[in-house]
């Protein structure tokens, strides 16, 4: 694209900016429902990766990705006010040269009958392999304003085991790539089952985007996820 269409499309999302979210249900294989689980998906029909990046270039990335946690945690939920409920919200980029993430969920939780304990968020795998230790430090910063932190799309990235550890994750969503390859069924069992044995020793509490079937419930049960 050219300087121009750059700078249109960041216009456009900035101030005609309309976003749509993905919100699914989240169920414990165990126990009943156990919260709800929010991404990005689009904004002005445009994947929302592909906005928040162009606005990331002209540094006023911070503006999108707050109407998306204002709408993510001021749309009408329904998400029952109980010690067992956790609302998810993935965070498709995380900026650590500014304090506004930080602020922002502070004012929010503040604002809402959602208290920093019961929400997660959730950090895309590619997007910690991308900024290391840029993305340490936020995660550092928001848990110790009380919020829990996950890792989804675990196996996108350059996946390693010793991350977890140090970045002390309370979630872990694998990829439902590994539900969907059956071409490879068998090899994508044995990784889930280690996978699951690794989080379940790390005390981390691990899971799966978009089961579909009776078929994956019984494989998850069976790898222990």
């Amino acid at each position: 694209k050219s300087d121009n269409d750059e700078s249109f499309l960041a216009q456009d999302v900035l101030y005609n900016s309309d976003i749509s979210i993905n919100v699914q249900r989240i169920t414990s294989l165990s126990e009943n429902h156990i919260g709800l689980f929010i991404t990005a998906d689009e904004v002005n029909g445009i994947p929302f990766s592909s906005a928040l990046g162009a606005l990331f270039e002209n540094k006023k990335g911070e503006t999108l990705l707050g109407k998306y946690l204002e709408k993510a945690v001021w749309k009408n939920l329904e998400l029952p006010n109980n010690s067992d409920q956790k609302l998810f919200i993935e965070i498709p980029a995380l900026n650590h040269e500014t304090l506004f993430l930080q602020q922002f969920l502070t004012a929010l939780s503040r604002d809402t009958d959602v208290l920093p304990k019961d929400l997660v968020l959730l950090v895309p795998e590619t997007v910690i392999t991308s900024d290391y230790e840029g993305v340490y430090r936020v995660i550092v910063s928001l848990r110790e304003l009380g919020f829990n932190i996950g890792i989804s799309q675990f196996g996108t990235g350059y996946s390693s085991f010793s991350y977890l550890q140090r970045f002390e994750f309370s979630y872990l969503f694998i990829d439902s790539s590994f539900l969907k390859n059956t071409d490879s069924a068998d090899e994508d069992d044995i990784i889930l089952r280690a996978i699951c044995n690794l989080t379940d020793s790390l005390k981390i509490i691990s899971g799966i985007d978009c089961v579909e079937s009776i078929e994956e419930i019984d494989l998850l049960k069976n790898a222990g996820c």
